[in-house]
C-alpha cells in the first residue's frame, strides 16, 4: 500500500441484494477517488498498487501507481479482461467483436475447448471452421456428423454440411459406400474392377463368407485362391470337392480360423455419476464413465457405443479427484481414465472397451478402423433420458405442488419462487473455496454433477433462466435483466409490473473449507 495527498475521498455506497428488494448501506472510510490519470482506492490516505483488490464483491487489478486498469491486462503470465468498470469478467465475453471465454480465476482460455466451443491460441471463439476433425459452425457450435434418412435413403452430413458422394468413408467402425448423390450403398457393388458387399446397415463386410463368396480384410471379393482348404474361382465362387495339392498354402483364412487375439490388460467400465438419472444435452447431467484398467496408455484404448455416441465432452479438472492428469479428451485418474460421453437422443446405449494392438496406435488414430483393435468383455448398458423432456416436468411438477387453478399468474409464479426456493429446501450457490489471497473461486466437483433439480445448485446464469421457465409455464412474463455477467443485476429478472426478483442464492451458502476427494478404490 502507498500513501498519497492533496485528494479528497469519495465514499463508495455498499450495495446489499435480496430477493426482490435493494437496501443502501453506511459509507465506509475507504472509497474510490479519482484525478486526470484515472481512479484509484483510498484507504485512510493509503492505496492498493501493482495487487489485487476485492470491493464490494468484484476483483480488481490497480497498476504500479495505484490506477484502476481496464480492458485487457496481462498479469502474472495470463490474460485478464477488466470491463469499463474495472471490473475483473468471468465466463463469455464478447470484446471488440470477438467472444472470449474467462475462467473463474479470470484468466483467458486458449487453445482448448470450452464444453462445445473452441478457442484459439488468442482466446478468440471459433466459428464455421474445422478443429482437426470437428466442425464448429457460425455460433461457434460444435456440429457433430450424422446419420440423416430422407426418401431416397441414407447419407452422411458432415459437421460443415458437406457430405460424401462417389467415394468411400469410414464411420464407427466401419467403411461405408456412397453414390454419386452421397446416398449410402447395400448389397454387391463393384468399385474399380472389385467386387464388394455392403451389409443393409451399409457396412463393408470383410474377412468372411457372403454364402459362396468370400470377401478379404481389405473388402474385395477373393477369386482364383485357396481361402483355407476351400477354393474359389475366377467368377469368386466356392468350387466344391476341389481338394489342395502338395505344396498350396493358403493367403486368406476363414474368419473361424483365424487366431484370436487376446487384450494385454484389464477393463471394466463404471459409472461414477452421484445422481442415477442421466440425460442427454446436459453436460452436467451426462454419464461419467470410469475406465478401470491397469493399462498405463490412454492411446491404447478406445470405448465404442452401441448405437453410436458422437459427443465426447473434453473433461475439465474435478478439484475432487487427486493425481488426475489430461489424456487427450480423458482424464487419468488412480486406477484408470474418465471418459464423458454425450448422447444426442435419448435411449438405451451399450458401451465396449476395445485395446488397440500395439504398434498400430497410428493406424487407429487416423482411420478409426477396429481392425487395428482387440474387442474386451468390458461392457456397460446405460439409459439416457431426454433432459428437455425431464426439465419440463420438473417444472410442471413445481406447478402441481405450489398452485391452484384459481390463481393469477403472478400468484402461481409466486407461489412457486417463494415455495419452492426459499427457506429450508436446500438450494445453494455453486461450491465455492476461498483462496489464500482471499479471493473466491467455483470447486468443479465430479460427486455434485447434475441438474439443478438433483444437486439443487443454483448460480447467477442458471436462477434466471429457471425463474424465466417458470414464469412461461404459468404465464407470467418475467425477462432477465442481463446475461452479462458484469452487470450487477444479472442474477435478477424483471417482473411485468417493473419489479426486480432473484432466486440466485447468496455465494457463502456455497462455501467450502475441506474438499471430499473420490476414492477410485471403491469402484
Amino acid at each position: 500500500m502507498k500513501g498519497k495527498g492533496g485528494k479528497a475521498c469519495i465514499a463508495a455506497m455498499a450495495l446489499s441484494v435480496a430477493i426482490g428488494t435493494l437496501s443502501v448501506g453506511m459509507q465506509t472510510e475507504a472509497g474510490w477517488q479519482a484525478d486526470g490519470r484515472g481512479w484509484w482506492w483510498n484507504e485512510n490516505g493509503s492505496y492498493p498498487a501493482n495487487q489485487w483488490k476485492n470491493i464490494d464483491g468484484s476483483w480488481y487489478w490497480f497498476e504500479e501507481n495505484g490506477y484502476m486498469t481496464t480492458g485487457w491486462q496481462w498479469i502474472d503470465g495470463a490474460w485478464y479482461y477488466m470491463n469499463g468498470s474495472g471490473v475483473m469478467t468471468t465466463g463469455w465475453q464478447w470484446v471488440d467483436g470477438a467472444w472470449y471465454y474467462l475462467s473463474g480465476n479470470g484468466t483467458m482460455a486458449a487453445n482448448t475447448w470450452v464444453g462445445n466451443y473452441y478457442v484459439n491460441g488468442s482466446g478468440v471463439m471459433q466459428t464455421n471452421t474445422w478443429i482437426g476433425n470437428d466442425y464448429v459452425g457460425a455460433d461457434g457450435l460444435w456440429i457433430p456428423a450424422q446419420w440423416i434418412q430422407d426418401g431416397n435413403g441414407w447419407w452422411y452430413c458432415h459437421g460443415d454440411g458437406g457430405y460424401t458422394r462417389n467415394n468411400w468413408e469410414w464411420s464407427n467402425g466401419s467403411w461405408y459406400l456412397f453414390d454419386q448423390n452421397g446416398y449410402m450403398k447395400t448389397g454387391w457393388q463393384q468399385v474399380n474392377g472389385s467386387w464388394y458387399y455392403l451389409y443393409e446397415s451399409g457396412a463393408m463386410a470383410s474377412n468372411t463368407w457372403i454364402g459362396n463368396y468370400f470377401l478379404r480384410e481389405n473388402g474385395t471379393m477373393a477369386v482364383n485362391q485357396w481361402i483355407g482348404n476351400n477354393y474359389v474361382g475366377s467368377d469368386g465362387c466356392w468350387v466344391p470337392g476341389k481338394q489342395p495339392e502338395s505344396g498350396n498354402g493358403s493367403t486368406e483364412s476363414k474368419p473361424d480360423e483365424k487366431p484370436e487375439v487376446k487384450p494385454e490388460y484389464r477393463y471394466e467400465l463404471k459409472i461414477l455419476n452421484t445422481y442415477n438419472e442421466l440425460y442427454t444435452e446436459n453436460n452436467f447431467a451426462t454419464p461419467i464413465v470410469y475406465i478401470k484398467t491397469n493399462n498405463p496408455n490412454a492411446d491404447r484404448i478406445t470405448v465404442v457405443a452401441d448405437p453410436q455416441i458422437y459427443g465426447i465432452m473434453n473433461i475439465a479438472g474435478y478439484e475432487d479427484v487427486q493425481g488426475e492428469s489430461q489424456a487427450g479428451n480423458w482424464l487419468k485418474v488412480d486406477g484408470g481414465f474418465l471418459y464423458h460421453p454425450i448422447a444426442e437422443n435419448a435411449g438405451t446405449y451399450t458401451l465396449r472397451v476395445y485395446e488397440i494392438l500395439e504398434g498400430h496406435e497410428e493406424d487407429y488414430l487416423y482411420t478409426g478402423d477396429l481392425r487395428y483393435a482387440c474387442k474386451t468383455d468390458a461392457t456397460l448398458t446405460i439409459e439416457i433420458k431426454d433432459y428437455k423432456q425431464a426439465y419440463e416436468a420438473w417444472i410442471q411438477s413445481l406447478v402441481n405442488k405450489y398452485t391452484t387453478s384459481k390463481m393469477t399468474p403472478k400468484e402461481k409464479f409466486e407461489a412457486i419462487v417463494f415455495g419452492e426456493f426459499t427457506g429450508e429446501n436446500g438450494y445453494r450457490y455453486d461450491a465455492v473455496m476461498k483462496g489464500e489471497n482471499g479471493k473466491y473461486h467455483k470447486v468443479m466437483l465430479l460427486k455434485e454433477e447434475g441438474t439443478i433439480w438433483q444437486n439443487r445448485r443454483l448460480n447467477s446464469s442458471n436462477s434466471p433462466a429457471l425463474l424465466e421457465s417458470i414464469g412461461k409455464k404459468v404465464g407470467y412474463d418475467v425477462k432477465a435483466v442481463s446475461w452479462d455477467l458484469s452487470n450487477p443485476y444479472h442474477a435478477y429478472v424483471e417482473t411485468p409490473d417493473g419489479g426486480m426478483l432473484t432466486i440466485c442464492p447468496l455465494i457463502n451458502t456455497g462455501e467450502m473449507t475441506k474438499i471430499d476427494y473420490v476414492d477410485f478404490s471403491e469402484y
